[in-house]
C-alpha cells in the first residue's frame, strides 16, 4: 500500500477538511479525494462520509465507531511505517578489507555517524567477496584491495597508502631514513599487503625468508614485541600498533610500491537510502584528502 495513502488520511483526520489537507499536501482537492477513494478501495470499507453541499469529514453513519477506531490505527501505522521509513533511508551497509579495518574506515564511520546519524553495518570480507555482494545489493558501500570492472559496480580510487619499518622500542625518536640492508630478514613479521608489495618483497629476500607470515596487524602485535623483530606496515596502521606499545619508525629509501584502494558502490542503488549512501561516499573523499591520502587525479 502507497505510504502517500496513509499520509493522505491521517491529515485528513487531522483537519477534517479536504480543502485544508489539499492545502497541506500542496495537492488539488480532486487529487486528495482520489487518494481517499483509493484507499477506500483497497480496504474494502468506507473511510469517508460524503453529503452533496458540504464539507467531507470522518464519521460513517452505519458505523459509528470503526472509524475512530480506525482513525487511531491509521496514526499509529503511519508513525511506524514513518519510523521504518525513516530508519531504512537512513542504514546503510558496509564491508571492508581486514587491513583498513583498524583505523581509516573506523574513523571514517564515526565522522558520518556524527555528522548524518546514519545507521550502519559494518563488516570485513575480502575484495573478490566484497564485489559480489555489491553487485548483488547485500552490501551498499565496500572498500576494496582491487580495482576491478564487474557490471552494476562503480569503483573509485579512494587512498594512497605507503609504507614503514617499525620495531618496538622502549624510548623511540625521530623517524630515521635507511635501507633494508639495517634489518635481519630471519626477524620479518611478513604481512602481504597486495600483489605489488609481494614483488617487491620477494625481489629483495625470497619467497620464505622470514620469521613468521601474519594476515593482520591485530596477530603482527603479538610477535613485534620479540627482540629484534620488525615488520613492514602501512602508515596508516601506526596509531593501531602504537596504541599497543612504542615504536621505532624507519623511513625506507627504497620503499614498496605505494598501495591504492578503492570504494566501491552500486551503479544504481536503492532510491531508499541512495542519501546515505552518497553522505557516506561525500565523508569518505574528503577525510581522504583532509589526511593527505587521496591518489593524484581523483
Amino acid at each position: 500500500m502507497d505510504h502517500d495513502l496513509f499520509e493522505t488520511y491521517v491529515v485528513l483526520c487531522e483537519t477534517g477538511s479536504i480543502t485544508k489537507t489539499a492545502d497541506l499536501l500542496y495537492k488539488t482537492q480532486p487529487a486528495i479525494s482520489a487518494r481517499i477513494q483509493q484507499l477506500e478501495n483497497e480496504l474494502g470499507c468506507t473511510l469517508v462520509h460524503r453529503e452533496k453541499g458540504k464539507k467531507e469529514h470522518h464519521s460513517h453513519p452505519a458505523r459509528r465507531g470503526i472509524p475512530e477506531k480506525l482513525r487511531k490505527k491509521f496514526i499509529e501505522l503511519y508513525g511506524e511505517i514513518d519510523e521504518t521509513r525513516f530508519f531504512l533511508s537512513n542504514s546503510i551497509t558496509i564491508s571492508t578489507i581486514g587491513s583498513l579495518s583498524a583505523t581509516l574506515v573506523p574513523d571514517i564511520c564515526n565522522r558520518v555517524i556524527s555528522r548524518h546519524h546514519t545507521k550502519m553495518s559494518l563488516l570485513v570480507y575480502q575484495s573478490i567477496e566484497a564485489y559480489q555482494m555489491v553487485a548483488n545489493k547485500q552490501l551498499d558501500l565496500a572498500f576494496v584491495s582491487t580495482s576491478s570492472e564487474v557490471p552494476g559496480v562503480d569503483c573509485d580510487a579512494l587512498f594512497r597508502l605507503d609504507y614503514v619499518v617499525v620495531q618496538a622500542c622502549e624510548q623511540p625518536g625521530p623517524p630515521i631514513h635507511t635501507t633494508l640492508d639495517r634489518f635481519d630478514p630471519k626477524a620479518e613479521i611478513y604481512q602481504r599487503w597486495n600483489p605489488a608489495f609481494d614483488t617487491w618483497h620477494n625481489s629483495r629476500f625470497g619467497t620464505r625468508n622470514y620469521l613468521i607470515h601474519v594476515d593482520s596487524c591485530n596477530v603482527m602485535k603479538q610477535f613485534l614485541q620479540q627482540p629484534g623483530s620488525w615488520a613492514i606496515v602501512q602508515r596508516s596502521n601506526l596509531p593501531e600498533l602504537t596504541r599497543e606499545f612504542p615504536v621505532q619508525i624507519y623511513e625506507l629509501l627504497d620503499p614498496p610500491p605505494t598501495r591504492i584502494c578503492y570504494l566501491i558502490s552500486s551503479a544504481f542503488p536503492d532510491h531508499l537510502n541512495a542519501l546515505a549512501i552518497r553522505h557516506f561516499k561525500e565523508e569518505a573523499y574528503a577525510y581522504s584528502k583532509e589526511n593527505g591520502l587521496l591518489p593524484s587525479g581523483v
